[in-house]
């Protein structure tokens, strides 16, 4: 299997090229370097056989394409990892996401802009489109020196994973293993439940303050999550909260000073995610550190 990572050469790229070619040396497998060229002609300019034909303006860009593609497979040759490159053709949401159908990759690398990625990530950004359509999981990499450090084996990758009672909560669980069986992690399970439970006052039913309704969501959650991936070390944290619950999650997240947020993504359409949310695209834009997103059934 191969990890697809999309680049355009900004630095926000190259550290999730970066990223991929640390988990592929973990993972013992490949990472292919891919560019969209999104001009016209540029398909059957790439077509295979592989031939440079067209206007001059084509020929000039995929040699210039070529080129960068090769100082960077020599960049990523320190961490370890067989790098492969591809020029693509057409918009790059919509070539990554082919590209990773046609080369059955295990996973898409993107790179995320800025601290909350504001422009990359809004709705409808590349990032954006290719987590909520690819049909394997999507990480969005902001920050690749903590994956460097744990694939060379100098310390815990650091994960929270959103859990509840969802089959795209199961999906992400699910994906736990691949990070498991790549090197050392400390995995963090979050969730939020709403409303809120008040802490309990002069009259109330047993068993319904805060602790008691907590006790039973957590006793719940480990159920799920052992039933997912078996007897694994785990802490659950568990909060009641208004509002948008990926906003919570990021939190949660960041208090436990977490690497990646792994969360399961509905893959709805842009108009059902306007109408019905989203948490995995709410958890990318609230999300400080790295998200993986993994496309599960609901």
């Amino acid at each position: 299997m191969t990890i697809l990572c999309g680049t355009d050469f900004s630095p926000d790229a190259k550290r999730a090229s970066q990223a991929a070619a640390c988990l592929a040396r973990a993972r013992r497998t490949r990472v292919r370097l891919v560019y969209a060229l999104d001009m016209p002609g540029a398909a059957e300019a790439l077509a295979e056989p592989f031939e440079v034909r067209g206007t001059q303006a084509i020929a000039s860009e995929i040699e210039r394409i070529q080129g960068l593609l090769a100082a960077e497979v020599a960049e990523l040759a320190a961490h370890g990892a067989p790098v492969d490159t591809e020029i693509l053709a057409g918009r790059a949401d919509e070539a990554i996401v082919r590209c990773a159908v046609q080369r059955e990759a295990e996973l898409v690398v993107v790179g995320a802009i800025g601290q909350h990625g504001q422009s990359l990530l809004s709705l409808g950004g590349t990032a954006d489109r290719v987590a909520q359509v690819a049909s394997c999981p999507v990480w969005v990499v902001r920050d690749e020196q903590a994956w460097c450090a744990w694939s060379r084996g100098e310390g815990l990758l650091r994960v929270f994973v959103c859990l509840d009672r969802s089959a795209t909560a199961d999906a992400a669980v699910s994906w736990l293993p691949t990070l498991w069986d790549a090197g050392s992690c400390q995995v963090v399970a979050g969730h939020v439940y709403w409303p809120p439970v008040p802490v309990g006052s002069r009259g109330s039913a047993p068993g319904t303050g805060r602790a008691a309704v907590e006790a039973r969501i957590e006793s719940e959650l480990r159920a799920r999550f052992e039933g997912l991936v078996g007897k694994r070390a785990v802490e659950l944290q568990i909060l009641g909260g208004w509002g948008r619950p990926a906003e919570h999650l990021a939190q949660l997240a960041r208090e436990q000073h977490a690497d990646v947020l792994v969360v399961g993504t509905h893959q709805r359409s842009r108009a059902g995610r306007v109408w019905h949310g989203s948490v995995s695209r709410d958890a990318i834009v609230a999300a400080t550190m790295d998200v993986i997103i993994v496309p599960g059934d609901d």
